[in-house]
């Protein structure tokens, strides 16, 4: 996934997506679709449970790129989703920035960027979860089971700290081969984990064409 050279606007550089990568990236006038800028937080925002309030562990902050989402996890984490829709089939590329600014290394710890392109028969979302891990290599795929996010370790070390990394992923393929099927005309969503003890920020989240 990583390999792969996108056709992705310009305009991603003022949404402080264009940043640290290890693909080459070309650039067109193909807008990307912005599946969060963090303007609607916490509004259009649903946590799992009511505490810790997501405003506790999740605040939006600003630099020279525009906003992001700070994330500082006390011993509780909570799990933060929007409800969000956009064409998988013209946009299926999902990418975004994070910045890790502390890892610890007690135990397996993990940043999950959740991915759901479609719902089972019951309306249960699909999720695939991507994830920065302090213990899985890069590339390992997990599956705990009928029910369970599909997952991906996307980045698998505690550094670089303080540095934005980007991040391409082919949401919609990878919904295929995990779930046998084609996303739904209608996606579902994005979502954020935090392990405890993690802190990180989350740039802006859109979704881009293939090349």
């Amino acid at each position: 996934m990583k390999g792969i050279c996108f056709f992705v606007s310009v305009c991603m550089i003022g949404l402080g997506i264009a940043g640290t990568t290890s693909a080459e990236h070309e650039f067109s006038e193909i807008r990307p679709i912005v599946l969060t800028d963090y303007s609607e937080f916490p509004h259009a925002w649903k946590s799992r449970n009511d505490h810790p309030a997501m405003q506790d562990l999740y605040t939006v902050e600003h630099d020279e790129h525009g906003p992001y989402l700070k994330a500082k996890i006390g011993p509780r984490p909570q799990r933060i989703f929007k409800k969000t829709s956009w064409d998988p089939f013209t946009h299926p590329i999902i990418a975004w920035k994070w910045r890790l600014r502390t890892m610890p290394t007690d135990g397996e710890k993990t940043v999950a960027v959740y991915v759901s392109l479609g719902t089972d028969i019951i309306g249960i979302p699909k999720i695939v979860k991507y994830l920065w891990s302090n213990t899985h290599p890069e590339g390992t795929e997990l599956n705990e089971g009928f029910f369970r996010p599909h997952e991906v370790v996307v980045q698998s070390k505690t550094t670089p700290i303080g540095e934005w990394v980007t991040e391409y992923v082919d949401a919609s393929e990878d919904y295929e081969r995990f779930f046998s099927m084609e996303p739904d005309d209608d996606t579902y969503g994005i979502g954020f984990l935090v392990s405890p003890g993690i802190e990180i920020d989350l740039s802006p989240v859109v979704a881009l064409p293939r090349e």
